[in-house]
């Protein structure tokens, strides 16, 4: 196999890669969608701020690295469908947090009426309300200062809201400067928690897409090798895409932060990504297009004559789709560059056996 050779097959497999992330992370946006996971995460994040930590009351037994681990876990399933696992007293700000007007009315309401996405202010706002909730005071500070104490007097949540207080002079403007700090520091690691969690998943729907959709990276770079004109159309279908993708205007999808939005958004992208996947798979002359879902016997007989090519598959899903746009992008146009003729020393042009066709790929 030529380096040029070697190099469309790498594109194609790398396309092929892309689509399938882009439509597993669809998927998996939809069920997050569905199932309010966006809000559990952000709930499990502000329970994580507001309530002490829930290991450092168990037993020696706990500390342990397998079974912290497995409690973790436990707890986490807990925060998530709302069980409660600290006494009342002791989640007050907690449930009062949730109960302001100001973040109960961001959510739909329904089964699943938590808010997905809050604001630094938003939360500020909710914090201090909930502090100055029916507490006497002849001003908002006083007000604040009688809800810490009210806050049960071991708790750490207390000691780190008391300390960002004095922090701040008693200036409230500075406090609530702080107090956001705070929540957007907590965010960011709570979007690596999220991110983690959706890798699995993508994992999961990653190896149910590529035996659903027949999409064996062992066939597929079989396929590519041997067969020219699939491999030219693929390269071709590659380079279309990357033109599509960059022409396209994105600025909108800032604007996605309420769950209906986001979910009319996936719904469209499904219907783009599925018709990329079909013309994709009829260039390679085989694949399904419809899911075979996971109870059907034909699933598992086609995962065990071919598991480790569906694997392949299904890793390279969970990577995500940026990961492979990134590496496409560059491929392609590295493709490009090698495919200009070289020169000789006289000037003239030098055949170097490559395919002369260049992309025309936006930079």
């Amino acid at each position: 196999m030529t380096g040029s050779v070697a190099l469309d097959v790498v594109i194609g497999l790398v396309f092929i890669y892309l689509l399938y992330s882009l439509f597993a992370t669809i998927i998996m946006e939809m069920i997050s969608n569905w199932i309010g996971l966006r809000a559990r995460n952000l709930k499990h994040s502000i329970n994580r701020m507001l309530v002490d930590d829930q290991y450092k009351s168990q037993t020696a037994f706990w500390s342990l690295k397998i079974p912290a681990y497995f409690l973790g876990i436990y707890i986490t399933i807990k925060d998530y469908f709302g069980v409660v696992g600290k006494s009342s007293e002791e989640k007050k700000l907690f449930f009062d947090f949730y109960n302001q007007p100001s973040i109960k009315y961001l959510s739909n309401g329904g089964l699943f009426s938590k808010p997905s996405y809050l604001t630094a202010s938003n939360f500020s706002k909710a914090l201090l309300d909930s502090l100055k909730n029916d507490q006497v005071g002849n001003n908002p500070l006083t007000k604040i200062q009688n809800g810490i104490n009210a806050l049960p007097s071991s708790s750490d949540t207390k000691a780190h809201i008391q300390s960002l207080l004095n922090d701040a002079n008693n200036d409230l403007d500075k406090f609530k400067v702080l107090i956001e700090n705070w929540y957007e520091d907590t965010q960011e690691r709570s979007i690596g928690w999220f991110k983690r969690n959706n890798q699995i998943w993508l994992l999961i729907i990653g190896l149910v897409m590529a035996v659903s959709f027949d999409a064996s990276t062992l066939k597929m770079a079989n396929k590519l090798a041997y067969d020219k004109d699939a491999r030219e159309q693929m390269v071709q279908l590659a380079s279309s895409y990357l033109e599509k993708v960059q022409a396209t205007d994105t600025s909108g999808k800032d604007e996605l932060k309420s769950d209906s939005a986001r979910l009319a958004f996936y719904e469209k992208q499904k219907k783009e990504i599925q018709g990329e996947i079909e013309q994709a798979q009829s260039v390679l002359g085989f694949g399904n297009t419809q899911f075979m879902w996971p109870c059907c016997k034909c699933f598992w007989t086609a995962l065990c004559e071919d598991f480790w090519g569906y694997f392949i598959t299904a890793l390279a899903i969970s990577l995500g789709a940026p990961f492979w746009f990134d590496l496409l992008n560059k491929l392609v146009k590295l493709r490009g560059s090698v495919q200009q003729p070289a020169r000789t020393t006289s000037g003239t042009a030098k055949d170097t056996g490559l395919d002369k066709e260049i992309l025309d790929v936006k930079a």
